[in-house]
């Protein structure tokens, strides 16, 4: 090859160079311009995302702030709470105590109702007997000493002869009934009764006690018990006693028919 078309070869691919170099000065513009416009939306973005990041920060901010007022309000409503359930615990424990001391005000109530309406039952069915006592013990003459003051006086003053002081569960003066059986009533055979709707033991014992007491004052006293019933403790003590009984279920021992039929 000769050194003319040699240098026109060289020739060519230096222009050939020049316009490379030239696109490429020209790409690198574009890509300058390109990078220019990405840094410029990239700091846009990085200005919108800081604001955001700001704006944020602020309600997190307020956010915290409404969660301290919060939590203070709670703090207090929680002390406002135990303070009331304090009281209402208070006034729960007053109110039980109350309720404590009125139902036994009721009970000793309804007790004493019991009692007094036992009593006026007990004293009724007594007075029945009083009314019945000629029928029940044969004829013959007494009665209560608490509503018959010459019975009364009549006992008295068979204690004051024989100088007897009994105690409460061994006075006559204190019995049901006081009766003298016959036609005309015997001066010196008595009949201490007892009364009791359900007669117990304890009725026999009295009845018993209060007949050795006018035995002491030289009377010949025997101790008799009247009920609609009498517990079985209380018949097999008569028995023993040699206590004498009427009931309105069984009638009277073979003892107070003997004495009703020899009135």
């Amino acid at each position: 090859m000769t050194l003319e078309a040699r240098v026109d070869r060289l020739e060519n691919a230096l222009v050939r160079l020049a316009g490379a170099q030239e696109r490429a000065a020209e790409r690198l513009g574009e890509l300058e311009a390109r990078l220019l416009e990405f840094q410029l939306r990239t700091e846009e973005q990085f200005a919108r995302v800081e604001a955001q990041i700001e704006a944020l920060t602020g309600r997190v901010e307020r956010v915290e702030d409404q969660i301290g007022a919060l939590t203070g309000s709670l703090d207090q409503l929680g002390a406002h709470v135990r303070s009331l359930a304090e009281r209402v615990e208070d006034q729960i424990g007053a109110l039980t105590r109350e309720v404590t001391r009125l139902a036994g005000e009721v009970g000793r109530l309804v007790d004493w109702q019991r009692g007094e309406a036992g009593r006026r039952e007990g004293e009724h069915y007594e007075q029945e007997i009083s009314l019945r006592a000629a029928r029940l013990l044969g004829p013959g003459w007494g009665g209560s000493p608490r509503t018959r003051p010459e019975v009364l006086d009549r006992i008295n003053a068979a204690l004051e002869q024989a100088a007897l002081e009994p105690d409460k569960e061994s006075d006559p003066a204190l019995a049901d009934i006081v009766w003298w059986p016959g036609r005309p009533p015997a001066a010196d055979t008595v009949l201490v009764v007892e009364v009791s709707r359900i007669v117990d033991s304890g009725d026999v014992r009295r009845a018993h006690k209060r007949a050795e007491t006018l035995g002491a004052a030289k009377l010949r006293a025997i101790a008799v018990v009247i009920g609609q019933d009498m517990t079985p403790g209380a018949e097999a003590l008569a028995r023993d006693l040699q206590v004498e009984w009427y009931t309105e279920a069984a009638g009277p021992s073979p003892g107070l028919l003997e004495l009703r039929r020899k009135s």
